[in-house]
């Protein structure tokens, strides 16, 4: 579920180069790294993209894939984390509103009202929305990854003939 919570403060926070190349888990901590790129305008984008590809924080769940009832509970749990830790950004949003003056002090108005767009339930549940939609993408697309993984794992011949 840290994945949700990092999810969702990724998505409040226009995080991006969220892919799990990005985390660390040090003594059962998972540890964001490479956190330059906040406040990315459209970074809906990037995450469904991520997402798609199974490299976000909600992508974890395809491990869930061919049990059904367990993904399905998976993701109602994610969920329920996820808006959790929405209200919560909605509940400390003054101390979030401090640290943007503090850190940002030349562009914290507009930073303000991009974290103030997010903390609504519109835009989560939109969010909500689109990560279903990636994930719908990813679940189809596994097929031809398992394919060529298998196919690679024969014959490397085939990446070197085509490596694109």
């Amino acid at each position: 579920m840290s994945l949700a919570k990092h999810a969702a403060l990724g998505d409040l926070l226009g995080r991006g180069d969220r892919h799990f190349e990005n985390y660390v888990i040090s003594d059962d901590v998972l540890y964001p790294v490479d956190i330059s790129y906040l406040f990315w305008p459209d970074n809906e984008a990037w995450v469904s993209r991520y997402v798609a590809g199974g490299q976000a924080e909600f992508s974890e769940l395809l491990r869930y894939g061919g049990q059904v009832p367990m993904l399905v509970s998976r993701i109602t749990s994610f969920f329920e984390v996820y808006r959790e830790t929405v209200q919560l950004l909605i509940r400390e949003k003054g101390a979030l509103v401090a640290l943007i003056q503090q850190h940002f002090p030349e562009t914290a108005q507009e930073k303000e009202g991009f974290v103030a767009q997010r903390l609504t339930e519109t835009y989560v549940r939109l969010q909500c929305e689109r990560y279903l939609d990636a994930f719908q993408v990813m679940q189809r697309r596994q097929f031809y990854k398992v394919a060529l993984q298998r196919l690679l794992a024969t014959d490397l011949k085939h990446v070197y003939r085509d490596p694109l």
